[in-house]
């Protein structure tokens, strides 16, 4: 939700983008298609690093995408990011 007094400063968009997406983590089950099962478990890609790579890619290919947003080290498949940003279902987001 927009608030009212929005600045527009870039870190007070950064700051409210954290918000929403710490919201739709503390609630994820509200935004996944098998609320049972989906994002459930402890994985390496924890729903809010699959929210904020799906924010923010461009048009690069998936898996360099993947790698720079990623910690040094950190590594990802690029199937393993499908499989779990498949599981949100977008009409909700």
């Amino acid at each position: 939700m927009i608030s009212k007094q929005y600045s527009g400063s870039p870190e007070d968009v950064r700051a409210m983008l954290s918000r929403s997406i710490g919201s739709i983590v503390d609630n994820v089950q509200c935004y996944v298609k098998d609320p049972v099962s989906d994002m459930s478990r402890c994985r390496k890609l924890p729903p809010e690093k699959v929210l904020k790579i799906l924010l923010s890619m461009g048009s690069s290919a998936l898996k360099t995408e993947i790698c720079s947003l990623l910690p040094e080290g950190e590594e990802v498949q690029s199937s393993a990011f499908c499989m779990q940003s498949y599981k949100f279902t977008l009409r909700r987001l």
